[in-house]
This record gives C-alpha cells, sequence and structure tokens, in this order.
C-alpha cells in the first residue's frame, strides 16, 4: 500500500498562517504553532482542548473517496507515527455541537457515535470507503437524536487525531496565497494551489 499522506490544516491569523488553540476561559484563540515554526522542527504538536477528550492533534488522510479538507490551506505531510484513532468525518460531527470547532469545548458525544470511530485508516475505509456513505450513516444517527443533518459538501474529509506530537516529514505547502507560495520555496517544498492536485502531482 502506497505510504499515507496526511493534510494539517493552517488558519490565517494576523498576517501569518498558523495552528491555533482555543481557550475556553477567554473564549479566544491563541497561536499554537506558525507554519514556520512547523516546518523547522518538523513537529506537529497537539493543539485542541475539549473537555471530555484528551487534547489531540486533528489531521486528515489524502485518500480516494474523501477530497475535502478542514480548511483549503496547509501542509501535507509524511510520518511513521499512527493516529490513536480515525473517523470518516470531523469528531464533532459525531457530538451534539453546533458550530464544528473548538469553541464547542462542551459538546457531548452522542450515543451510537462509537461505532464511527476506527483504530486505523484502513479499517475505517473498509466500512466507510467514501465520505458520502459515511456522512449518510452519521446523519441518521444524528437524526435519531433530533440533530441537524450534515452538508456533504462542506464535512467531506476524516478525522485522524494524535494524542502526542508526532515528526513529520513535509511534502507540500497548499494554498494559493502568495505567502504559501513564499513559504514553501523557502523549505524547498512542492507548493499545490489545490489538495485535488495530490493525485496529479505527487
Amino acid at each position: 500500500m502506497k505510504e499515507q499522506l496526511y493534510f494539517r490544516s493552517l488558519k490565517r491569523r494576523d498576517g501569518r498562517f498558523e495552528t491555533t488553540t482555543y481557550d475556553p476561559a477567554t473564549g479566544r484563540y491563541d497561536t499554537c504553532q506558525t507554519g514556520d515554526q512547523i516546518l523547522e522542527s518538523r513537529v506537529l504538536v497537539p493543539n485542541t482542548v475539549h473537555r471530555d477528550w484528551q487534547k489531540r492533534l486533528c489531521v486528515s488522510a489524502l485518500c480516494e473517496g474523501y477530497d475535502g479538507t478542514y480548511r483549503s490551506e496547509g501542509i501535507i505531510f509524511r510520518t511513521e507515527a499512527s493516529p490513536d484513532y480515525v473517523t470518516p468525518i470531523d469528531l464533532l460531527a459525531l457530538s451534539d455541537s453546533k458550530e464544528f470547532t473548538s469553541s464547542d469545548y462542551n459538546a457531548r458525544l452522542i450515543s451510537g457515535s462509537e461505532r464511527f470511530v476506527y483504530p486505523t485508516v484502513e479499517e475505517m475505509l473498509k466500512i466507510h470507503p467514501t465520505s458520502g456513505e459515511a456522512i449518510a450513516a452519521v446523519n441518521r444517527v444524528r437524526a435519531d437524536h433530533g440533530l441537524a443533518p450534515l452538508d456533504p459538501a462542506t464535512m467531506n474529509y476524516n478525522e485522524c487525531g494524535f494524542y502526542r506530537p508526532i515528526t513529520i516529514t513535509p511534502i507540500a505547502v497548499v494554498g494559493k496565497d502568495v505567502q504559501l507560495q513564499e513559504i514553501a520555496s523557502a523549505y524547498g517544498l512542492m507548493h499545490l494551489e489545490t489538495v485535488e492536485e495530490v493525485g496529479v502531482r505527487i
């Protein structure tokens, strides 16, 4: 099997690309790592917090059947680390979250959601080979709890979670922003405008 590629989204804030951590005490997002820090250290650290869950690093496995990403800009990488869990959808979509962001710090997992959590990408793909199929299955469970259905056009990505820092091999920087092109050039990486180019160029 081809070595797994992952995507870590980056958020543009205060003129730079970074990952952030939500502070429930203040309702603010604080910088966790800048794009430069990630590429210089070749380490990604957990940044997503929740009242009931261990702090985690959330990325997406780039694989056939799952065409989307949480954000359109970020870093494609390889790693020898194995995810601590894999879901065919954003983990917060398996909760009573309204926003599907870290600001839903108090969201609760809904009963029946545990069947969508897998130990590996391969196990997930055996049961949910496409995002569309996974969303349909999750929406049935959400309907049983009186929750609004998910939009297949905006939730078409999987989530791989790591509970510890991981060492990465960066492959490409993704995004149309000129600054991202410059970052890719500075670190000798490939630049892709969209993640859809992965299948053609990597």
